[in-house]
């Protein structure tokens, strides 16, 4: 996301849309294959083992901060799915690039006044530590955190409360540093839940997160309490430089100057099990290439496992920043599974809506064709957002809705086996169908 992750309620827009063949409420989309919902796509259902898929997510989601970007459990699970695909006879690369580390060891929000009492609270990605007594100061409300809701809250050597919206994180915290503030503490007024979120680069005041409800508690408090409103608040953290990496498995094929299609997910996650975000997207992509490693197409496909998505969606970035512009003319597909394990329907995306994309229009009549239940919307969450950047079309896939987004509830045992059997048949009939005439779905 991760600028993390994913707009969870996407999946559930009320905007009105028309299907591409008269159901499951997709965008009517023209398409520069008159014929497209024409196509008999394969069904490799039976082919596909769900419970492979399933054995992977949790091997790759067996502790509770299993593949923090940078740090030991991401670096494991990157060799585990190296071996995976070199058995798969792929080719294999493996991109390596630098990356800051953060990892949180604990926070707390503790009100001094008007009572004492400790709230739930998380720490956003890059938050600057506290020292081990904590920063104890008077909360204003610093409402949406713009300059004017700043200056009109006198935050100089205050804690500021500032709800999620109209800005990213870092900005509200960098604009509140420069103006003297001490921490922030936010609040998503959509969400129960404290919001998890990424700064992208360490800020030089401390910044965390609280439940709608206790931000709703302080702010009604800081109106009515003769005595005033101070709270406490501890980050104890870790940010240092390590290196992440991109694994680039290649079935190549036998035709000589192929094009290329893209498969992805990224393999790192949050301070969590981190089962749906994102061990399911990578072990689908893991089984799609094992079935397709058994076939002789016209295409070369890459199956990637991304590094670091969630502290900026780095992975993608760092892997469409090293093509030549030969290499992004050769690549007419980019795929993407993101979370696709829980939910009722399979999502299909685009970073931009209002425009064709030929790969998710074959999604869409791909989902239709098996009869899944399916939506198209658009998002820019996730590791396609380069690839559409860069010109190329791209499908991106997440199951929804998932209510334990970035929580330690996201568990292995919450997961979808047909969901994941899903998923994994739509990206394997789209490589398949793309790569026995690649010609046909050039750019």
């Amino acid at each position: 996301m991760k600028c993390t992750k994913k707009i969870i309620s996407i999946c559930c827009s009320l905007i009105v849309i028309t299907s591409l063949v008269g159901c499951n409420g997709v965008k009517d989309k023209s398409s520069s294959i008159s014929d497209i919902t024409s196509i008999k796509f394969t069904d490799f259902s039976k082919d596909i083992s769900a419970d492979s898929i399933y054995s992977t997510i949790e091997k790759l989601s067996a502790k509770d901060d299993a593949r923090i970007t940078g740090f030991d459990g991401e670096k494991d699970a990157a060799s585990y799915i190296s071996k995976q695909f070199e058995d798969m006879g792929l080719t294999i690369d493996e991109q390596e690039f630098p990356v800051i580390a953060f990892k949180c060891n604990d926070v707390e929000v503790k009100i001094d006044i008007p009572e004492s009492k400790v709230v739930k609270s998380k720490a956003l990605t890059f938050s600057k530590e506290t020292p081990k007594e904590g920063l104890t100061s008077e909360v204003v409300n610093g409402y949406m955190g713009s300059q004017t809701d700043l200056e009109k809250a006198k935050v100089k050597d205050k804690l500021v409360i500032i709800q999620r919206g109209g800005d990213t994180f870092r900005n509200k915290t960098e604009r509140a540093a420069a103006m003297g503030a001490v921490g922030v503490i936010f609040f998503d007024p959509n969400s129960e839940e404290p919001v998890s979120a990424t700064l992208v680069e360490p800020t030089k005041i401390p910044a965390v997160a609280i439940s709608k409800a206790d931000a709703e508690y302080l702010t009604s408090t800081i109106i009515t309490s003769e005595k005033g409103l101070k709270a406490t608040i501890k980050v104890d953290s870790q940010c240092i430089d390590s290196k992440s990496k991109n694994i680039i498995a290649t079935l190549k094929s036998k035709k000589k100057d192929a094009k290329t299609i893209v498969v992805g997910a990224h393999y790192d996650g949050v301070d969590t099990p981190a089962a749906n975000d994102n061990a399911s997207g990578i072990s689908t992509v893991m089984e799609s290439a094992r079935v397709l490693s058994k076939k002789n197409l016209d295409c070369n496909i890459k199956f990637i496992a991304f590094g670091a998505e969630e502290i900026g969606l780095v992975g993608s970035n760092y892997y469409v920043r090293s093509l030549s512009s030969d290499d992004l003319q050769n690549t007419i597909a980019m795929i993407n599974a993101d979370m696709v394990g829980i939910g009722d329907n399979l999502c299909v995306y685009t970073m931009d809506g209002s425009k064709d994309s030929l790969t998710a229009d074959l999604a869409v009549s791909c989902m239709n064709n098996f009869e899944y239940d399916n939506r198209r919307d658009e998002s820019n969450r996730s590791d396609h957002v380069a690839f559409e950047s860069a010109g190329i079309p791209v499908a991106y896939f997440e199951y929804g809705p998932f209510d334990n987004y970035h929580t330690d509830k996201d568990t292995a045992d919450k997961i979808n086996k047909e969901n994941l059997s899903n998923a994994c048949n739509v990206i394997t009939s789209l490589c398949n169908e793309i790569g026995k005439n690649p010609e046909r779905f050039s750019k």
